[in-house]
């Protein structure tokens, strides 16, 4: 991105910028598949390797308050599931629907929500992943209406693809 585009991006009013969380479990589904450019900034928070799911999941839910706290909110989630699918993980997955519907609450004007998951889910996990679609249709503000796609989606993440930090989508022209 020339210099120039990055920062009028950075010096914009950045309660109208649009941004997409993207939170990344160990072993998730492609990153490529995530399009960026209806975004203005991506947020990919990827859990790190070792990090316990709770533990990642309250570092998301503290991202997500730290942006509202400076003014800011998403307009989209997505939650790239990964192979675990323990007690513990199922748990952290309940904690971030309830912070993506206290952010909705809060003023978030989301206009998507996306669980993206293995397509080799076994039955069980999928019908733990509806619950939690249930779970983040529940807990999102009532007064507005979010589309929430449960995604099933097949191939790994491309090891040469940036998975962290925030992304820049720079306006066709000025690349």
């Amino acid at each position: 991105m020339p210099d120039s585009a990055a920062r009028k991006l950075r010096h914009a009013d950045t309660s109208a910028l649009r941004r997409r969380l993207l939170v990344i479990e160990l072993g998730s589904a492609a990153v490529a598949q995530v399009r960026s450019d209806d975004y203005d900034e991506t947020v990919a928070i990827p859990q790190l390797q070792g990090e316990q799911p709770v533990a990642f999941m309250q570092r998301v839910v503290e991202r997500i308050a730290s942006l509202e706290q400076s003014g800011g909110t998403f307009d989209a989630a997505v939650l790239m599931t990964g192979t675990r699918n323990d007690d513990a993980t199922r748990l952290a997955r309940r904690m971030l629907a309830s912070g993506i519907g206290a952010h909705s609450r809060a003023g978030a004007e989301l206009s998507d929500v996306v669980v993206d998951a293995d397509a080799s889910a076994t039955p069980r996990v999928r019908q733990e992943l509806l619950e939690l679609v249930d779970e983040l249709v529940a807990g999102c503000d009532p007064r507005q209406a979010i589309p929430i796609r449960l995604r099933f989606t097949t191939g790994r993440a491309n090891q040469g693809e940036p998975t962290s930090g925030v992304f820049w989508s720079v306006p066709p022209g000025e690349s």
